[in-house]
Parts: structure tokens; sequence; C-alpha cells
């Protein structure tokens, strides 16, 4: 009888353990030319399912005119983004940018000016403790062999002409 009280006293504080989420298994290939791989980047971002914290893990874009593909996928997150690792056409296959991408949940823009038929973008990240009011933009460029980071900079989410046509409702309080 002593447990049987003991237990029905405890029941309140016993439960069945929260889920715990899968940890993804990825090891980086031993390949040094090309470190990360397309499909084993969509195996890792399948493990983490729909708890994938950090916003969309992949981007489909298009940095050339003739309508070829590029790919943007997740290789590390944090609060407000991630980096990604771009991946450009090669044959029935892909081959990974050296240079890794900063991004966050925000579109990216593709730009006018180009090298080689290859078209510069950027990138936005919000700054951290700016409430929301500023951002990093980042733009890259083709470098002859490569997509390279340009340059990195400061700004205010309203004084970029691409956020003010886009999305005029951020900047509507302003």
């Amino acid at each position: 009888m002593t447990w049987t009280v003991l237990l029905l006293l405890m029941a309140p504080c016993l439960r069945a353990a929260d889920p715990v989420l899968p940890e993804p298994v990825w090891q980086q290939p031993d390949d040094p030319v090309e470190p990360y791989r397309v499909e084993q980047l969509r195996q890792w971002h399948e493990a983490w399912g729909k708890h994938w914290p950090w916003g969309q893990p992949e981007y489909s874009l298009h940095l050339r005119d003739d309508d070829s593909e590029q790919l943007l996928l997740m290789i590390s997150g944090y609060a407000r983004g991630g980096e990604f690792a771009l991946f450009l056409p090669h044959g029935h296959s892909w081959i990974a940018s050296t240079q890794h991408i900063e991004l966050a949940h925000h579109p990216l823009q593709v730009l006018p000016a180009q090298r080689e038929g290859w078209h510069e973008f950027e990138t936005y990240v919000p700054a951290w403790g700016s409430g929301g009011a500023e951002v990093w933009v980042f733009r890259y460029g083709w470098s002859g062999h490569d997509y390279v980071q340009l340059e990195q900079r400061d700004s205010q989410w309203c004084a970029l002409r691409y956020f003010q046509q886009t999305m005029p409702e951020l900047c509507s309080g302003q």
C-alpha cells in the first residue's frame, strides 16, 4: 500500500520523455576538391525534416542568361541565416564553388552586372541588435573560374531599392 500511495503522489511528475529529434548523420567526403555533394546535403536536410530551424535549406537560381540552373544548399546555420554552398552544373553532375555564401531567409537578388556570362548577386542577413532595421549585404561575383565575395557592407533595409520595390510593407512605417 505504501508504494501505491507513493506512486500516486509522484504521478503528476512522471510523464513520457519529450521526443528526441534525430541528429542528422552527415560526414564531409574525403575528396578535398569537392567537399560537399548535392545528394549528401539533400539527405542531411531531409534527416532534419520539419524540424529544420534555419529557413529554406535549398534555393534554385539562374545566374546565367541561358536558363541553366544553379543551386544553393545550406551547409551550416545560425540564428539569422546560414552558410550555403553554391553548386554549378558540370555535365550531368554538380561542382561546388569554394566560396561559402551567407544567406538568411530573405530572397537573394541577381544583379545585371556580369562577367563571362555569370551574373553578380547579393544576399541579405539581418544585423544582430538592430531591431530588424539593419542588414548586412553580401555581393558575390564571378572571378573567371569561381564565385567569390566582392563586398560586404552594412545597410538599412529601407535604403535598399530592392526591398523598397519588392517588399514595400517593410518600409511602410518609415
